[in-house]
């Protein structure tokens, strides 16, 4: 008989001590979900009643080397094709891939799946959008999944980044100087806001394998700045060698970010002179980003000499706790690097960004329907670009919204939500008025993003956002879209350009429409 299975039901390929970590957080939270654990290898009867404990069903199953019949059989069990979530969790990327294959063969999604795939190789995930591409022609169901390829050093610097909108967080001098506008100004413009609201720059002390997930997620979720690119400087030993080999592969990141690398013992008395050097030049936030915590502590010290009212981020992967070793006061440090904060359902799931994700891909349909610009693509039927970049803009949703609230001290978002939807139904009647007369309209929409310099400020943002996403994902301006040749001709930093010879091409009412869908109800 069919074992019966909540909606909230996860199988698991492979363990590792990133899964047991994901296993324990999930059975602990409220909303607990059914868990199905599939093991190659045989495990120790210790490791057996810990599961059992914990009441996950474990099944010790080779799939590569098992039979089609026996394959099925499981599936069915399992009622496979209608689990919520597929996490291929081995440390192997090549297992991973090998199981996703021999998986996604006889799958028959009914409902919408989200894939996990455990990955370091930027390759991998390639090869699987070919397979899956080439399998969808047998098996049309299979659009119902979504694949997201993860790796615990991008987790780490997506927990890293969480609270950049929070008041107090990494931009709160940003924030600060916004809400300083505010009580002196009664009528903003576009050019106050930007200059208020300042240029971000990180001071990172330590270059490793965490530089690029770092830089690929700022280069969207830090963009506040419409004149100023987010700027890193990166402190090292061999910095100057490890960014120039990172530019060399990912040369369309300096559309988006400024980097700075400083080749600097950190145990030496050079990095002292460094950092004096830069206190015309204060960094917004300071990350320590060494494996070695003794070293981030050293540093944290000598850096606190400079900087120590800034926003500061030390990596911790010693899994001792710090707080009888962290300086006293110090309200402005944030310990992170743990496996036990990134492997939950917030970080490596991902399900309040995924929500938010398809919720803003309704809404910009629903926009875009209203306002007679047609009617995009459902989730499923978008493309694993187009998917990553709705991600992003639910994932920059809460800055601009940051952004506003600091504009508009004292206002609650369901009054912010009211006066953004007064704007909709403002702009609404201005393309009911144009309908076909693509001039006028034209002309009316620069006109009324001049009369609401917020919603200027906001639009201009979104398609500069936009842009350093898509810089992070290695694309370049090109006269076709086509993402595999990651070119596209609205990859265009000039403002003026988009408004004017590329309006009817880019349609900038998008990057309006973003401002729109902000503070809406979860």
């Amino acid at each position: 008989m069919r074992n019966r299975f909540s909606k909230r039901h996860l199988v698991i390929f492979e363990k590792s001590d990133q899964i047991d970590s994901l296993i324990n957080n999930l059975l602990n939270d409220i909303n607990r979900y059914d868990i199905s654990l599939i093991l190659k290898d045989p495990i120790t009867q210790e490791w057996k009643k810990q599961y059992e404990k914990k009441k996950v069903a474990v099944y010790v199953f080779d799939i590569e080397k098992a039979n089609k019949k026996d394959i099925s059989s499981l599936f069915r069990n399992l009622n496979l094709n209608r689990a919520s979530h597929i996490i291929f969790g081995a440390e192997s990327d090549l297992e991973n891939y090998s199981n996703f294959q021999n998986t996604v063969k006889y799958l028959k999604p009914e409902v919408e799946t989200n894939v996990y795939i455990n990955c370091l190789s930027g390759s991998i995930p390639e090869y699987i959008e070919k397979y899956l591409s080439s399998a969808k022609v047998k098996e049309p169901g299979l659009s119902k999944l979504d694949i997201i390829s993860y790796n615990l050093l991008e987790l780490t610097t997506r927990k890293l980044l969480s609270d950049l909108n929070n008041p107090e967080g990494l931009l709160k001098f940003n924030f600060k100087r916004l809400r300083e506008l505010s009580k002196t100004e009664t009528e903003y413009t576009v050019n106050k806001i930007d200059e208020e609201i300042g240029r971000v720059h990180f001071l990172i002390l330590g270059a490793n394998e965490l530089i690029a997930p770092l830089l690929k997620f700022a280069a969207n979720n830090t963009t506040i700045s419409l004149s100023q690119k987010t700027k890193f400087t990166i402190m090292d030993e061999d910095a100057e060698k490890f960014i120039e080999k990172y530019i060399f592969d990912n040369e369309e990141i300096l559309g988006a970010l400024e980097i700075e690398a400083v080749s600097v013992n950190l145990k030496s008395k050079m990095l002292s002179r460094k950092l004096s050097e830069m206190t015309d030049n204060r960094p917004t936030a300071i990350f320590f980003m060494n494996e070695n915590t003794i070293l981030n502590l050293e540093t944290l010290a000598v850096v606190d000499r400079y900087f120590y009212h800034e926003p500061k981020a030390l990596r911790n992967t010693s899994g001792i706790d710090l707080e009888s070793l962290l300086p006293s006061g110090h309200e402005e440090l944030r310990v992170f690097g743990s496996i036990e904060e990134i492997m939950n359902e917030s970080v490596m799931l991902r399900s309040n960004l995924d929500v938010k994700a398809k919720r803003f891909n309704n809404s910009y349909n629903d926009i875009s329907d209203s306002l007679g610009l047609g009617r995009g693509s459902v989730w499923y039927e978008l493309s694993q670009t187009k998917k990553d970049s709705s991600r992003a803009s639910a994932d920059h949703a809460a800055i601009k919204e940051a952004i506003i609230r600091n504009l508009y001290p004292g206002k609650t978002d369901a009054e912010l939500s009211d006066i953004i939807t007064g704007k909709l139904k403002e702009f609404k009647k201005i393309e009911e008025k144009y309908g076909q007369d693509k001039e006028g309209f034209k002309l009316a929409f620069s006109e009324f993003l001049t009369e609401n310099p917020i919603l200027d400020y906001m639009s201009r943002l979104e398609h500069k956002r936009w842009n350093n996403s898509y810089y992070a994902m290695n694309f370049r301006y090109g006269n076709k879209r086509d993402e595999a040749e990651k070119t596209h001709p609205c990859l265009i930093d000039d403002w003026e350009v988009i408004m004017n010879e590329s309006f009817e091409n880019c349609q900038p009412v998008y990057d309006l429409m973003a401002t729109f869908a902000l503070f809406k109800e979860e």
